[in-house]
C-alpha cells in the first residue's frame, strides 16, 4: 500500500541551547498508509499535538524531514506549504475554530475564499457538504446556535471543502456528547471508504476500535505501534 506521509528523525525543540529547552518531540520515525485510520494516542503534553502540527504542515520541524506524498515538506517554501495546506490537507481543530459571525454555510465555504472561487460557487459547495452531514436545515446559523456535535459537522464540512486527501483531527471527541462521538465514528468509516487518510489525536480509547495503526506517544517520543485488521 502507498505510503502518504514519511518522517525521517523528525524533532520540535522549543528555546533551542537555553535553560529553558523543551523536546516537544524527539527522533520520530512513522509511516502512514493511504487510506488508514491512524490514531496518535498519549497523555496531554506527550507531544500528540505538535506532531500533527508538523505532519499537517501547519509548523516546521528543529531538525529532521517530512514528506507527503513523496515532497518534502521540509525543503518547501512558506508559500507552497502553503499550497499543500489548501490543497491536500482538512483540518479538524479541537475547539473546531469557526468563525462566530458567520453562518455555517459561509464558515465551511470560508476556506475556497484566497483560491478566488464564486460566492455562488462557494455556496453550492457548502451546502452540498452541510446537507451530507445533516445540517441543510442549519446552514444559516451562527456557532452559538449549534450545539458542539452540530458545530463539530460543520467543521468536518469545512475540512472536506477542497476535496483533501488527508483528514487531521485534533483531539475530536473533547467537546462533544456520546451520541456526536458515534456520529464521528460513522464519519470517519465514510471518509476512508472514499479513499481517504484520516489521522487522529487522542487519548479517548472509545476511538481505538476503529484504527488500522495506533501510535503511542510519550514524552515527545513515539514508544509503540499497533496495526490492526479492519
Amino acid at each position: 500500500m502507498e505510503i502518504i506521509i514519511k518522517t525521517e528523525k523528525l524533532a520540535k525543540i522549543y528555546n533551542p541551547d537555553t535553560s529553558y529547552e523543551v523536546k516537544a518531540l524527539w527522533d520520530v520515525d512513522i509511516e502512514i498508509k493511504k487510506g488508514h485510520i491512524v490514531i496518535l494516542s498519549g497523555p496531554s503534553g506527550s507531544g500528540k499535538t505538535t506532531l500533527i502540527s508538523l505532519l499537517g504542515a501547519i509548523d516546521r520541524p528543529t531538525r529532521g524531514k517530512a514528506f507527503l506524498m513523496g515532497e518534502e515538506l521540509t525543503a518547501m517554501s512558506d508559500v507552497a506549504l502553503s499550497r499543500v495546506r489548501r490543497e491536500s490537507i482538512g483540518f479538524v481543530f479541537q475547539s473546531f475554530n469557526l468563525i462566530p459571525r458567520l453562518s455555517a454555510v459561509d464558515n465551511v465555504g470560508f476556506p475556497l475564499i484566497p483560491m478566488g472561487v464564486s460566492v455562488a460557487e462557494r455556496h453550492r459547495r457548502a451546502s452540498d457538504l452541510l446537507k451530507r452531514f445533516q445540517m441543510g436545515e442549519r446552514m444559516r446559523h451562527t456557532p452559538e446556535e449549534l450545539s458542539g456535535g452540530q458545530q463539530q459537522r460543520v467543521a468536518i464540512a469545512r475540512a472536506l471543502i477542497n476535496n483533501p486527501h488527508i483528514i487531521i483531527a485534533d483531539e475530536p471527541t473533547s467537546n462533544i456528547d456520546a451520541e456526536a462521538v458515534k456520529y464521528l465514528i460513522e464519519t470517519i468509516y465514510a471518509l476512508k471508504k472514499e479513499g481517504r487518510t484520516i489521522i487522529i489525536s487522542t487519548h479517548d480509547q472509545s476511538l481505538f476500535n476503529i484504527a488500522d495503526v495506533i501510535f503511542d506517544v510519550k514524552d515527545g517520543r513515539i514508544m509503540g505501534m499497533r496495526e490492526f485488521k479492519q
